[in-house]
């Protein structure tokens, strides 16, 4: 995710370095600004690279791991992908994928996943998170984030528990309920 401009910048700082460790993932989301510096720089086969083989943010039978393999691999098998995936207190998967054909509903069926709260052990609102490929448009981030705060966020109040929501992230504190929208 580093792009051009920041690369650039970087190496102008480091000086006379003699060595520079890199540490990132070729598969990773490219930058929004221009240019791809990390995968250009594996690509060009000019420096060592190694290539970890296994994953430590996710437990090992992580559905999200097993998405991100299927999608890598060009090999996506959803039933496959919705084995043991059920929404009770004795299996927790940490994915839940939700197909709609309808944009409408798909603001939806947004919200009433967003309520399962304690089903699937996300009681406080900062532990899920909704990604959207764009910022704008019906299914945007943008409008994501006003349907949420429109149709649960006021409604519910969060337990007295938010105090700001802002345009991508929810802020946790506690004490008294202010919206910032």
């Amino acid at each position: 995710m580093v792009d051009n401009n920041l690369f650039s910048q970087f190496i102008s700082a480091i000086g006379q370095a003699k060595k520079i460790v890199f540490v990132g993932d070729i598969n990773q989301l490219p930058s929004v600004e221009i240019g791809n510096a990390f995968e250009d720089i594996i690509k060009s086969k000019k420096i060592t690279t190694v290539k970890l083989k296994s994953t430590h943010r996710q437990s090992n039978n992580s559905k999200i791991v097993e998405l991100a393999y299927m999608i890598k691999d060009n090999n996506f098998d959803l039933k496959k992908l919705c084995e043991n995936q059920t929404i009770d207190s004795q299996t927790k998967s940490d994915l839940q994928t939700i197909f709609v054909d309808n944009q409408n509903q798909c603001l939806k069926e947004i919200i009433n996943n967003y309520n399962l709260d304690d089903r699937i052990g996300f009681n406080e609102p900062y532990k899920i998170q909704i990604i959207s490929p764009i910022n704008d448009g019906d299914l945007g981030v943008n409008q994501i984030n006003k349907f949420i705060q429109d149709n649960r966020l006021k409604q519910e109040k969060l337990d007295q528990k938010l105090n700001r929501a802002y345009k991508q992230t929810i802020m946790y504190i506690i004490k008294k309920i202010k919206l910032c929208i």
